[in-house]
């Protein structure tokens, strides 16, 4: 099973002026060292949250669908929508399975896809990577609807790449006590 990054965000959860507000920086000539920062931060942050921060476009990759009809697709946290739900058929043919076939849950973190009543899952041919479903996941196209307590874990991120340019200093070998992490459990998605 393979979750694969189809189209990456078109902007960052923070600006770039909302991060030197914080560092207090008052400069241009680390615009360029902020943006990245900013960059890293929420690629942390997703990894570690298993959610997409701002809309993207994604694609999970199975080799099968699920062995029972009641078992869901799991997709990333928060799910807006599914584009697309394509297999590869037991003649080895690929097939687009209809929207009708199935429902979509976005409400459930992760986001879940489930054959619709009575429908059953596809059978499919037994080669890997014969399930795609292709999705976009979320909240929304900018930072204003990503939840504040994950921008503040950002911005800590942020201010300690931004002091402490290497992988170790010889100081400050601790983490606070409500740091990063602590901002972000409560939105954690964990999956089983």
């Amino acid at each position: 099973m393979a979750l694969v990054q189809v189209t990456s965000p078109a902007s960052e959860p923070l600006s770039v002026t909302e991060a030197k507000a914080h560092l207090r920086v008052d400069h241009t000539s680390d615009d360029d060292l902020i943006t990245s920062l900013i960059s890293a931060a929420r690629h942390h942050a997703e990894a570690f949250l298993n959610r997409a921060l701002i809309t993207q476009a994604w694609e999970r990759v199975l080799d099968r669908f699920p062995c029972s009809s009641d078992r869901p697709i799991e997709l990333r946290a928060p799910l807006q929508s599914v584009t697309s739900v394509t297999y590869t058929d037991s003649d080895g043919q690929s097939q687009t399975w209809a929207s009708s076939n199935y429902i979509v849950d976005t409400d459930s973190k992760p986001g879940r896809l489930l054959p619709a009543y009575t429908v059953a899952w596809p059978t499919t041919r037994d080669v890997i990577n014969a399930v795609r479903v292709r999705f976009v996941a979320g909240y929304g196209a900018n930072g204003s609807a990503v939840p504040q307590d994950i921008r503040l874990g950002m911005l800590l991120l942020v201010g300690h790449l931004y002091e402490h340019r290497e992988a170790v200093t010889p100081t400050a070998m601790a983490t606070l006590p409500m740091g990063v992490e602590a901002l972000w459990w409560p939105h954690r998605v964990v999956t089983f």
